[in-house]
């Protein structure tokens, strides 16, 4: 995991936050008759196509009884109801993994964890993103 970055004045340049995300285990699926069911309530309460629920859990990768991504970055309200329907959804996991936050934009995503050399086209290219957020912030 990586930590915080932080500006000289303490401000937040780049977190870390817990993403929600679905995954499904095909191992653990109720009989063939039953599964239907499952595809359907998964579908309603994930927004996605009953097709690509299917998908997921019919594919041949990863092995059956290992888990497989559904959907990532889940809102609450899914997640709840996700929580909320457990019993009935057996094969279901939500898992809290680590994903990069930058409040200040994505332009910093691809300079503050860059680790290799930057040409001069680069080096213009933050010191302008920078202006621009230095700018925005104390316009706050």
């Amino acid at each position: 995991n990586r930590g915080m970055i932080l500006d000289r004045q303490g401000a937040i340049l780049a977190d870390v936050r817990a993403s929600f995300d679905a995954y499904v285990v095909p191992a653990e699926l109720p009989p063939a008759e039953l599964r239907g069911g499952i595809y359907r309530q998964l579908s309603q309460v994930l927004d996605l196509p009953e097709e690509e629920v299917r998908g997921v859990y019919e594919g041949r990768r990863p092995a059956r009884w290992k888990p497989r991504l559904l959907k990532r970055r889940l809102p609450r309200d899914q997640m709840a109801r996700l929580e909320s329907h457990r019993l009935e959804l057996p094969s279901v996991l939500v898992q809290a993994n680590p994903v990069r936050h930058y409040p200040g934009g994505a332009v910093f995503g691809k300079t503050l964890d860059y680790k290799n050399l930057v040409d001069n086209y680069q080096a213009a290219y933050l010191v302008d993103a920078l202006q621009i957020f230095i700018k925005e912030r104390k316009n706050e």
